[in-house]
């Protein structure tokens, strides 16, 4: 067993290329496909260096086929009106955190309905917003409005709920293992300094608190944009958001218990079973992309379309200063593992809103290849990967809200 070691966010060594042919399948000129280089970090810890694609070349390995899409029937329990958190489980049912009101829907392997789960309210059993977790028949719900979570049978049957923590609008997990990932608030005595990143409490399924895992948050020297909104003379509100594009850290959930995560500042990934700690290093050879002029611009005007409800468009115009946005853009925007624990790096888009793109390792670390899709998946919360599938809740091309499952082609 590796010894575990604080992770740190090293720029890459130099490595060799090792190159092995592959015959073509059409039987014409052989490919070239890389193989992986296994070395050690002081402590013992295995990193996993990938040249190149160790299995395709371009797109021609896995595919992600669409295979179905689920609107439900209209005026039905079972119509699909603002899906807000996707989960799967181990048999391929989709639970779907629905609002307005809010519940969570069933849908089986075919996209039929199958039942709802808890209900709009304050009450037992009920919530008013819902990140969703499932695993080995329990669904578990966390409500950071309510600061509680709740737990049902895939039945339906409630079982308990328990005061958890607020104020966290994001995705939660349940590992193998049974233990439930809340993020939290974190509060120190006066003077003491606040750890740097984000803590996950772990709860029991009965409720009871376990530990408490940090994922860290590197000092970027990252710059920040203020903007506030003025009404009246007076300041009503104010926001920090990181520069777009900016270095940041990135996490995802790994089944098997912990995350993976990585800075964005270079192509580097690391699982650490305890947030902090590492197990195991993997990356890719990697050459930073320019951000050009047009691409600032892009970026600026997302951002002031996604913030227009809140702030006017003066006040956001004038908080932001193009030359504060990098000048090569992060390698990956999301890190996911599907129940067959193979890792999917989700890679910056650019402009390109239409298209998905993930680099794909297995579970030994390996750079496989990369995945494709013709379709602008959401980043989190409404995705889940299974067994050879992913199931997204999106709207299709009428605007109309779908959940849309895909096949792992391989």
């Amino acid at each position: 067993m590796p010894r575990h070691q604080t992770f740190t966010f090293a720029t890459f060594a130099t490595y060799s290329l090792i190159l092995i042919a592959a015959a073509a399948c059409s039987g014409a000129e052989a490919r070239m496909l890389a193989q992986p280089v296994i070395d050690s970090l002081p402590g013992g810890i295995p990193r996993v260096t990938s040249p190149g694609p160790t299995s395709w070349e371009g797109t021609s390995g896995w595919q992600l086929e669409l295979v179905a899409e689920t609107t439900g029937a209209p005026q039905t329990p079972g119509e699909l009106i603002d899906p807000n958190s996707v989960a799967l489980d181990e048999w391929g049912r989709a639970f779907v955190v629905d609002q307005k009101p809010s519940t969570i829907k069933v849908y089986d392997t075919d996209g039929s309905f199958v039942r709802t789960i808890g209900q709009d309210g304050a009450g037992p059993g009920e919530f008013r917003v819902g990140f969703i977790a499932v695993r080995g028949g329990h669904v578990v719900v966390h409500d950071p409005q309510a600061t509680r979570t709740s737990v049902w049978d895939t039945t339906g049957t409630f079982l308990r709920s328990w005061t958890s923590s607020c104020c966290y609008w994001s995705d939660i997990q349940l590992d193998r293992a049974g233990r439930v990932y809340i993020p939290s608030t974190y509060s120190v005595e006066a003077g003491a300094e606040r750890p740097s990143g984000t803590p996950y409490v772990r709860w029991s399924l009965e409720g009871t608190p376990i530990d408490t895992l940090w994922v860290p948050n590197p000092d970027s020297g990252a710059k920040f944009w203020t903007v506030t909104a003025n009404r009246g003379g007076q300041n009503v509100m104010e926001m920090n958001m990181p520069v777009p594009l900016a270095p940041r850290l990135v996490s995802g959930f790994n089944p098997d218990g912990g995350f993976l995560v990585g800075w964005s500042g270079e192509y580097q990934l690391a699982v650490a079973p305890h947030g902090s700690d590492t197990s195991q290093v993997f990356r890719r050879a990697w050459t930073p992309e320019p951000v050009s002029a047009e691409r600032r611009d892009f970026e600026i005007a997302a951002t002031i379309a996604r913030l227009g409800d809140q702030f006017e468009e003066t006040a956001l115009r004038q908080s932001f200063n193009a030359s504060d946005i990098p000048s090569t853009a992060p390698p990956f925007v999301a890190l996911h593992v599907d129940a067959d624990n193979n890792r999917w790096v989700r890679l910056d888009p650019g402009m390109d809103t239409t298209t998905t793109r993930f680099d794909v390792y297995n579970a030994s670390g390996e750079y496989l290849g990369l995945v494709a899709t013709a379709t602008g998946l959401p980043m989190y919360g409404r995705l889940a990967f299974g067994h050879g599938e992913l199931v997204v809740a999106r709207e299709n091309i009428d605007g109309v809200p779908v959940l849309a499952r895909y096949r792992v082609v391989r």
